[in-house]
């Protein structure tokens, strides 16, 4: 008889300040879609996941309820010392034969365990902020962390190739494994139910919309600056959603927006909650990607799923997961961007073509498919 294996997830980032972040998001809907899946298919594999870093690991359907109501309760700092020293001792005396962390750093020390986890991207050593000796620490940094892993699970084929490229991963231990979209989290909406979604009265009737925090590889300055230039073009305003982790960025941005006499057509919200934000994407005439650089890219995703055209910079990734459905730019190319800004909002049939073009890759990019191909790299790295 085959002995029942116990599979692990890590919802722990879900404890953390931040646990609305992509990675709790990613966590989450992967779970809820392998407990999903028929018994037969997980065979042997019995699904478990731990949601605090302090506690033992509990059933899939228990973790999916406290995951959907657990507070915000401990920062990234004691989150990190906790998953550093805690948690392996309750996975080991809970007999988790694999367990799946959903940010390789700070992994659980594990007795008998395997352990594979999933990347997102190697950002700080691609494109550090700081370069000289601070990069070489952060690529020692990040070959230290992904040391205890058998096993690793690239967001995209960018990735996969940065993590061989920068770090000298081999490329037998990395399998991509495209993320999904809650397509019906961000499913088209009718006026009555926009309306009592959307809470920010004083939205500008058209507006582009920028989903991200302004970290330095987002490039909200090129953004903000081509919209500057075509604003006397189109009607439409600028809208930024994210963090502001850079005081200057916003003072910046903020300042230009007054000395132009912009500012009934700028705003910056750093807090949307998830009802909301399908309705902002909805209400959009494009959503606007400007980054640099990206792991993956799910608010392109959650745009197309939302019905708005996406107009993305070419970063590798971006390139990846819009898969032709998007207008792509150069990043570093100001005039590009202004050129298809004004393109989008004029352009009635493109803004037709990207919306239907966006439904055909949301559904070639699903949870049920990453949860599939992820339990695909369980059965082969415990031989079942």
């Amino acid at each position: 008889m085959t002995r029942t294996l116990r599979v692990c997830l890590d919802l722990t980032p879900l404890e953390m300040l931040d646990r609305h972040g992509g990675i709790g998001r990613y966590g989450v809907y992967l779970l809820e879609q392998l407990a999903e899946l028929p018994e037969g298919k997980l065979g042997p594999i019995e699904l478990c996941a731990a949601v605090s870093s302090r506690e033992a690991p509990v059933p899939a359907q228990e973790a999916l309820r406290r995951a959907r109501d657990l507070p915000p309760v401990i920062t990234p700092e004691q989150h990190r010392a906790q998953r550093d020293t805690l948690l392996g001792p309750r996975l080991d005396a809970a007999g988790i034969d694999l367990f799946h962390a959903t940010t390789p750093y700070f992994a659980p020390k594990l007795s008998r365990g395997v352990q594979i986890t999933t990347v997102h991207d190697v950002i700080s050593v691609v494109m550090p902020e700081r370069r000289g000796l601070r990069q070489a620490r952060q690529w020692l940094r990040h070959r230290w962390h992904f040391h205890p892993y058998r096993h690793f699970l690239a967001d995209t084929a960018c990735t996969r190739l940065d993590m061989i490229s920068a770090l000298r991963m081999r490329s037998a231990d990395i399998t991509v494994v495209h993320l999904g979209v809650d397509s019906q989290a961000f499913r088209r909406r009718d006026e009555t139910e926009l309306r009592a979604l959307l809470r920010r009265a004083d939205l500008p009737a058209k507006f582009f919309l920028c989903v991200s925090s302004d970290h330095y590889r987002k490039n909200h300055k090129t953004l903000f600056d081509a919209w500057c230039r075509v604003a006397d073009r189109v009607e439409e305003g600028l809208v930024f959603v994210g963090r502001q982790l850079y005081r200057s960025t916003f003072d910046e941005i903020r300042g230009e927006v007054e000395r132009r006499g912009l500012q009934a057509r700028f705003r910056w919200y750093s807090d949307v909650d998830d009802a909301e934000l399908p309705a902002l994407y909805q209400r959009a005439t494009a959503a606007v990607a400007p980054s640099r650089y990206e792991g993956f890219g799910l608010t392109v995703l959650e745009a197309m799923a939302s019905g708005t055209p996406v107009i993305a910079a070419r970063n590798g990734a971006y390139d990846e997961v819009a898969g032709g459905a998007a207008e792509l730019f150069d990043p570093e190319d100001g005039a590009e961007l202004e050129r298809l800004l004004a393109l989008v909002a004029k352009d009635t049939a493109l803004r037709a073509s990207l919306i239907v073009r966006g439904h055909e890759r949301v559904a070639q990019l699903s949870w049920q498919r990453c949860a599939e191909a992820t339990l695909d790299v369980y059965r082969r790295v415990l031989r079942v």
